[in-house]
């Protein structure tokens, strides 16, 4: 009888041992999902060395960095998360196959690390619970369901007199000039260099403006830019790759034949010319244009998704800095 009441004491008392440390609260919501901290933490800390790589920055980051890194963060989440619960609402769902694919993969990995010992090290190191990397192995899964469904869907509405007008609203043809603002060490010009980069900016688009017809003569003239220089016929551009290259978005806004003012880059001063875009591209290049269109679709459905779904954010995640990020990691 003791016996009997002894292990029922056991009982009893394991699952508050195996939970001795409290959960790690809730940070974000995510429509009905409610994402932890520990989630969060691991994107917070990816977006550490992200932002760390790409200034090159040590030590203590900026408060400016941080919020950054925050935002960067909760789109990263709120994007993976949306996917999620869409394929939820739709009913679809990783196969046996792709359940199995993510296990191997996870098997290798670990083994890969010389074992589960190193794989904990390696979790901690980066702010990761197990669950945490299982659902971020999971997330591409996710994404490719749900990607398949949506194409499925309007491929069916991708008839060839839809994909052409897809072809004549989203593609052109342009010819641009590029004035570095560069070093040849990549580096920014600054002060009477850059100055004089502009006043030949402005001298161009003044004889440019003055004979429109010789722009290609111009190109040969003014332009440093290589890609340019190797297809002086022009550059075929999707208004998908365009978007946030300011000079590419310049050439959408103009009619056949139309030439922009001086736009300034990440890279230097850009004079464009967008011309007529030939009926043969787009039979040489059906299938690339059909891609496009079904990327394009599934963009604008999430981009939709993502709009319609409530996100919140909590005092934690208010509370949550680079320094005590990994305290959150439960």
């Amino acid at each position: 009888m003791k016996k009997t009441v002894k292990i029922c004491l056991i009982a009893a008392l394991l699952p508050s041992l195996l939970c001795s440390c409290a959960p790690s609260p809730v940070a974000v919501t995510v429509g009905k999902a409610r994402i932890d901290a520990s989630e969060v933490a691991f994107y917070l800390f990816y977006n550490q060395l992200n932002l760390q790589n790409q200034y090159g920055y040590q030590g203590e980051m900026s408060g400016d960095l941080t919020a950054q890194a925050k935002e960067n963060a909760l789109a990263q989440i709120v994007n993976a998360q949306v996917i999620r619960n869409e394929c939820g609402r739709l009913g679809l769902k990783p196969s046996d196959e792709q359940k199995e694919y993510l296990k191997e993969n996870k098997e290798e990995f670990i083994k890969t690390l010389g074992g589960k010992a190193n794989y904990l090290s390696y979790l901690k190191e980066n702010a990761l619970t197990d669950r945490g990397y299982d659902k971020f192995q999971e997330s591409e899964i996710y994404y490719q369901i749900l990607y398949d469904y949506i194409a499925q869907q309007n491929a069916e509405k991708l008839t060839d007199e839809a994909l052409r007008q897809y072809f004549s609203e989203n593609y052109l043809l342009m010819q641009y000039i590029r004035i570095s603002l560069l070093d040849e060490n990549g580096e920014p010009l600054l002060g009477d260099a850059a100055e004089e980069k502009k006043k030949l900016a402005d001298t161009a688009l003044e004889e440019v403006n003055a004979a429109p017809e010789r722009f290609g003569e111009f190109v040969a003239t003014y332009n440093d830019d290589p890609a340019m220089a190797a297809a002086p016929e022009g550059l075929v551009v999707g208004r998908a790759e365009a978007a946030g290259i300011p000079y590419m978005e310049a050439a959408f806004s103009l009619g056949a034949g139309g030439i922009s003012p001086v736009v300034r880059g990440a890279d230097g001063y850009y004079l464009v010319r967008r011309t007529e875009i030939t009926p043969q591209y787009f039979e040489q290049n059906r299938d690339k244009v059909e891609q496009d269109a079904l990327d394009d679709a599934f963009s604008k459905a999430l981009e939709q998704w993502k709009a319609e779904t409530k996100v919140t954010t909590t005092s934690t995640f208010q509370k949550m800095t680079f320094d005590n990020l990994k305290s959150y990691v439960k």
